[in-house]
């Protein structure tokens, strides 16, 4: 076996943690039982309730009405909207706050001076103003139930440590398009199976940004919002829980929420997601695994959850390096070879039962949702370059943009209208990959190396569905 093989199998062995979690997460989700919720008794806490915004002027007036009508003593209950937008949006913003405080809401809007810190520094601005003992942060597209606070808020009031409560995020834009589709079974993973699989193992159950109740004391105890990676949520939960402070997830608590219907607006999520999760990790790695109140698995599990987004790089680099083995005829797999790529592929199969048992969870057929379980597998495979290079400007930036997710006031009774694929730019790089995985094919039947044919097969696949998406209206 060359050097350059040898390299090949060890990418394969890298990614084997990653697909091999994913059995033990289905495991745990499979065990997960409902939290009660004791029994809260008079006098209610105090709550804040936190709505950054910018520029979402189609989606505010309903995120408002919806927190308008919460469940929760209105004495005890203090709204802030955190308002970074622009002057058009912001007229909009104090004419509703002005309508719902006339009818006995306590909402006000807190503005500064530029955009510094982005949304950790509008979140960290608001801790000056809020009187509340907790806080609840909703995002401008979020739809909280009624009763959330009550579900939510004792927990943390019998439980001195708790930190924060995450409830579950829903999608009410899932049946939009195929894109909104493959996305929302990406997300419905991270809820029903990631989430609850942590919660009921004892691993660390992370805040997601949006839909969760934090305790106030705890964000303070941690230095507030960190504003220097575009992962705030990351870094405050993993933060929390160095910190001795503890968390819990609710899965049959949904706050709606819309997801990209483009998939130019999933790639910047993508993009800021992995810049901000690595930069968590290099940052909070060291005091993970030195915590002392940390389990070894959460400190295992810790480790794969902030470093995650590292399995693009390593999947762009197998591919590139069994191309180069290909082009020159070296592909000569040893045993070695053999039984590292059969445990890889028995990785992969974990991956996809974890996606595919969503629908079990969710009592839809699998068969339903083959076609968007296939776009979510070319997703994973074909967005590799994209994450990658998110991921080296992430890290080699010292000033960072966040690009906020374009949200449009949809839901799933509204399918068919016309969204503007914004930055619709040729996708110069998925066009190369796919003539890269061409030439591989070829190069695999001159070379009779016929064993990666399979494999540039699907990836001449994947990277054509991302080009061919990027480009869709």
């Amino acid at each position: 076996m060359t050097l350059l093989s040898f390299f090949y199998v060890l990418l394969l062995i890298f990614l084997m943690p990653y697909s091999y979690l994913c059995y033990t997460l289905l495991y745990g989700s499979r065990r997960y039982r409902a939290v009660e919720t004791p029994a809260l008794e008079a006098p209610y806490p105090v709550v804040t309730v936190q709505l950054p915004i910018y520029n979402e002027r189609a989606i505010f007036p309903r995120l408002l009405r919806s927190v308008s009508e919460l469940e929760w003593p209105r004495s005890q209950l203090e709204v802030l909207v955190l308002d970074d937008s622009s002057e058009g949006t912001s007229r909009l913003i104090d004419s509703e706050a002005h309508s719902h405080r006339s009818r006995g809401l306590d909402v006000r809007v807190i503005r500064r001076e530029g955009r510094e810190g982005f949304k950790a520094g509008a979140l960290n601005n608001a801790l000056k103003h809020t009187r509340g003992e907790y806080v609840l942060i909703l995002d401008a597209d979020n739809l909280p139930p009624r009763g959330l606070l009550e579900r939510t808020v004792p927990l943390l009031e019998a439980d001195p440590r708790l930190g924060y409560v995450q409830v579950r995020l829903g999608n009410i834009n899932r049946s939009f398009n195929r894109v909104s589709k493959a996305i929302s079974l990406a997300l419905d993973c991270h809820y029903l199976v990631e989430q609850p699989g942590r919660q009921s193992l004892s691993l660390v159950t992370n805040f997601d940004g949006s839909a969760a109740v934090l305790r106030k004391e705890a964000i303070m105890d941690v230095g507030g919002w960190n504003s220097e990676t575009l992962s705030e949520d990351m870094h405050l939960s993993y933060s929390m829980r160095v910190r001795g402070w503890t968390s819990t997830y609710l899965r049959d608590v949904v706050v709606g929420g819309e997801v990209p219907v483009t998939l130019n607006d999933f790639k910047n999520q993508q993009a800021r997601w992995a810049s901000g999760s690595t930069q968590t990790a290099l940052r909070l790695m060291r005091g993970i695994w030195l915590s002392r109140v940390l389990s070894l698995p959460q400190k295992i599990d810790s480790t794969i959850r902030l470093t995650n987004y590292l399995v693009f790089p390593a999947i762009l680099l197998s591919f590139l390096v069994m191309l180069l083995l290909t082009a020159l005829n070296r592909f000569h797999p040893g045993s070695l070879y053999y039984w590292v790529g059969g445990a890889s592929s028995l990785g992969g199969l974990g991956v996809f039962l974890m996606y595919a048992s969503v629908s079990s969870l969710e009592r839809t057929g699998l068969k339903e949702k083959a076609a968007t379980l296939g776009l979510l597998g070319a997703l994973g495979i074909g967005l590799s370059a994209h994450i990658t290079i998110s991921i080296l400007k992430g890290l080699l930036r010292k000033e960072h943009d966040f690009v906020p997710t374009p949200k449009y006031n949809l839901g799933n009774d509204n399918p068919g209208v016309k969204i503007r694929n914004s930055n619709c730019k040729p996708p110069r790089t998925e066009y190369l990959l796919v003539i890269l995985s061409s030439l591989g094919l070829v190069l695999s039947l001159v070379n009779r190396a016929y064993i990666l044919i399979p494999s540039f097969s699907i990836h001449l696949i994947c990277f054509f569905v991302v080009a061919h998406y990027t480009m869709s209206p």
